[in-house]
């Protein structure tokens, strides 16, 4: 699985061999995200808690009508999810930093043992070595889970910035549609006071002007009609838009989740591998220990075969 999300991540490689995947030594496990950056002002952060405080203090505009949706709620339940993915990646952490103690206590040991090499022992430090490559892509898939969390957190920052655009533009609308709205009342008032002097003066030229300034008027009221409804049109779209982009936004928050959840219970499979070679390495220098014994013990009756023929030869002298 870690291989495919490495795959998954441009430069990462994830079809190399395994000597190609050793971690290097300068990877830094206490490093935090970057990249949280406010859509409005384009300033860095060091978190997505800092970068919604950013928001709030300097871009926010208010609450957002009950009538548009998604709702203020909304959008803290995704700062929480987000806060949520962020304790995830620690705990990810800790699991990665435990793991690379028992790696180096054992390779530790494995130094300090200075018997035979053998069959076993190569066997075992392959396995090390896989446990190791294993443990760099844990910390791969750990930037990577960061990194799309960062993007979560500036792409949600971005939509809140969106609807507070989509806010002022209707509120503007409105405006203009009240003005608008005013206007026709007023027009509406002029055309009845016109057919009202139309029916008083019957005179023909009186009535061909008349006449004309209704035409006028009924052509500026289909032209404001036509341009209030291109206005609304124009306005829905922006707010569907608008709305599928926060539902993209949502399922990719809850595939990462998922993706999250999967990492402890892997993490906990490769501990109990290590315990196991840890074990195997008690084994084998248990061996050691009594290969060492047995070699003594034939090292001192080498001695006192020595010392019986030296005498022998003493005596025959």
């Amino acid at each position: 699985m870690f291989r495919r999300i490495l795959q998954m991540t441009p430069g990462k490689g994830g079809s190399q061999n395994a000597e190609s995947e050793q971690p290097s030594p300068d990877l830094n496990h206490d490093q935090t995200s970057e990249g949280f950056i406010c859509p409005q002002c384009m300033k860095s952060h060091n978190s997505a808690e800092e970068l919604f405080k950013h928001y709030e203090l300097f871009h926010d505009t208010g609450d957002l009508p009950a009538h548009m949706a998604p709702t203020r709620e909304d959008l803290t339940m995704l700062r929480q999810e987000v806060q949520d993915l962020h304790a995830s990646l620690k705990e990810e952490r800790w699991f990665s930093e435990e793991l690379k103690k028992e790696l180096d206590k054992v390779q530790g040991q494995l130094k300090q043992n200075d018997g035979q090499v053998t069959s076993e022992d190569t066997l075992l430090e392959r396995k090390l070595n896989d446990a190791e490559t294993e443990k760099f892509n844990i910390k791969q898939m750990k930037d990577l889970f960061e990194q799309k969390a960062a993007q979560l957190a500036t792409e949600i920052v971005d939509l809140k910035s969106r609807y507070d655009e989509e806010k002022s533009l209707r509120e503007a609308a409105d405006q203009r549609l009240g003005k608008l709205t005013d206007q026709l009342q007023k027009e509406k008032q002029e055309n009845e006071r016109l057919q009202t002097e139309l029916l008083q003066r019957p005179g023909v030229e009186d009535v061909e002007v008349l006449q004309k300034e209704l035409v006028q008027v009924q052509t500026l009221m289909d032209s404001m009609t036509r341009e209030r409804e291109e206005e609304s049109e124009r306005l829905k779209n922006h707010y569907e838009q608008l709305q599928a982009n926060y539902t993209t936004s949502e399922m990719t928050i809850s595939q990462l989740k998922a993706e999250l959840e999967k990492g402890p219970q892997e993490v906990a499979v490769y501990t109990q591998q290590i315990h196991e070679l840890q074990r195997n390495l008690n084994n084998l220098q248990q061996q050691s220990q009594s290969l060492s014994e047995k070699l003594a013990l034939k090292e001192k009756e080498y001695q006192d075969l020595g010392s019986v023929w030296q005498l022998r030869k003493l005596t025959e002298n």
